[in-house]
C-alpha cells in the first residue's frame, strides 16, 4: 500500500485523529523544527515552490546540512538518497540526524497506486524525521493556503522507534551493552 510519495514510515502515511499528549522534541529537534519553519516561511509567498529536501547531521558537534532534492525524483533517487544518507551517516560518525521533506499524505486508509498528486482531499505537509542515539521522532506540519500565501501549521510528532522506511534508522545500529548506549 503506497500512502506517501516518499515511502516514509506508517507514522507519516496518516494524519492522527486521536489526541494524544504533545510529544516535545529535544533541544536538536526543537532547532531542527523552528529552521524548517523559517525556511518554508521564505519562500511560502513564492509561486509553485517547495521546500527542498534535505538532511541535518550532527558531526562532532557540529552541524551538517545535505542538499538532497537535485536527486530525489522516483524510487531510484529516494533510494540513492537513502543509501546515500546512510553511508554518511557511518562513514562522519554522526551522533543525531534529521531528514526534512514535503510530501502529500491522505486523511483515509485509501489504498491509492502511484503519485498522490492529483488524488482530492490529499493534504500537502512538510515532514521531518530526528533521529538522536536510540530516538526516533516523526513530526509534520499541514501546509494550508491563506491569501495566495502557502502557510505551515502546528508541528505534530510522535515517538516511533519500530518505524520502518526509507529515510528512518539512518543512523548506524549501536551495540546496547556499549558505554554510549547507556
Amino acid at each position: 500500500m503506497r500512502r506517501g510519495f516518499c515511502s516514509l514510515p506508517e507514522g507519516f502515511a496518516m494524519i492522527p485523529e486521536t489526541e494524544e499528549a504533545k510529544l516535545v522534541p529535544s533541544e536538536f529537534g526543537a532547532r531542527v523544527l523552528e529552521t524548517t519553519r523559517d525556511a518554508f516561511n521564505g519562500i511560502a509567498s513564492e509561486k509553485d515552490s517547495q521546500l527542498t529536501a534535505h538532511a541535518l547531521l550532527v558531526v562532532n558537534g557540529e552541524l551538517a546540512i545535505v542538499d538532497c532534492g537535485p536527486l530525489m525524483t522516483g524510487p531510484q533517487g529516494k533510494n540513492l538518497v537513502d543509501g546515500l544518507l546512510r553511508a554518511l551517516c557511518a562513514q562522519t560518525g554522526a551522533t543525531a540526524v534529521a531528514f526534512v521533506t514535503e510530501a502529500w499524505f491522505l486523511k483515509s486508509e485509501e489504498d491509492v497506486q502511484g503519485s498522490l498528486e492529483h488524488v482530492p482531499g490529499r493534504l500537502d505537509v512538510v515532514q521531518v524525521c530526528l533521529e538522536e542515539g536510540t530516538s526516533l521522532q516523526l513530526w509534520h506540519a499541514v501546509v494550508s493556503e491563506e491569501g495566495g500565501k502557502r502557510v505551515l501549521g502546528e508541528w505534530d510528532g510522535s515517538e516511533d522507534p519500530d518505524a520502518e522506511g526509507r529515510f528512518v534508522h539512518l543512523l548506524p545500529k549501536k551495540d546496547p551493552a556499549s558505554p554510549e548506549v547507556q
